[in-house]
């Protein structure tokens, strides 16, 4: 299924029971604040590798996003909330519909929510993304090495920081459900 093939409100399409979700949201919200102009994105391990390798092309969609992830991905949505002005919110999938309505109908009213400040050691930074789809698309760290031109300590290092930052204890990990 193609990224551009998207519903009007929810990515990815297969997934009918966050698309019913997301129904759901959107109907208590303010008729005029739901005009299709959003696009809730389901962020977890089984979207993970999809997600990363189209996310700059779901810009073309010109829908502000609002991502709603597993709790070992906060990391990963905070970098995309901070760096990117289209994700106009992120929410951990174990919040309540209540609390994500309310704060919704803050952000379409207008109000100007404070975003986050990346820290440097703690958080996500761009080169961690691109560590990231390297360490989850080519599995051979003999790849990974010829690919960035460094020794495999290093490459060690790279990984052990990225599990440490998204608290598990493999790359891998982060596809589990």
């Amino acid at each position: 299924m193609d990224v551009m093939e998207t519903y009007d409100h929810f990515w990815p399409t297969g997934d009918s029971f966050f698309g019913l979700g997301c129904a759901g949201i959107i109907e208590k919200l303010p008729p005029h604040k739901a005009d299709g102009s959003y696009l809730f994105i389901n962020l977890d391990g089984v979207s993970l590798i999809r997600f990363m390798t189209h996310f700059s092309a779901m810009r073309a969609l010109s829908k502000t996003m609002i991502i709603i992830c597993s709790p070992r991905l906060m990391p990963l949505a905070k970098y995309w909330l901070v760096e990117y002005d289209y994700v106009a919110a992120i929410y951990e999938s174990t919040r309540s519909v209540e609390d994500i309505i309310s704060e919704l109908i803050v952000i379409l009213s207008g109000k100007v929510m404070v975003k986050p400040v990346l820290r440097r050691k703690t958080d996500v930074t761009h080169k961690d993304i691109y560590l990231l789809k390297s360490f989850l698309k080519e599995k051979s760290f003999a790849v990974i090495e010829r690919l960035h031109g460094r020794q495999r300590s290093t490459i060690y290092r790279w990984r052990r920081s990225l599990t440490r930052k998204f608290g598990v204890r493999k790359i891998e990990h982060l596809l589990l459900l």
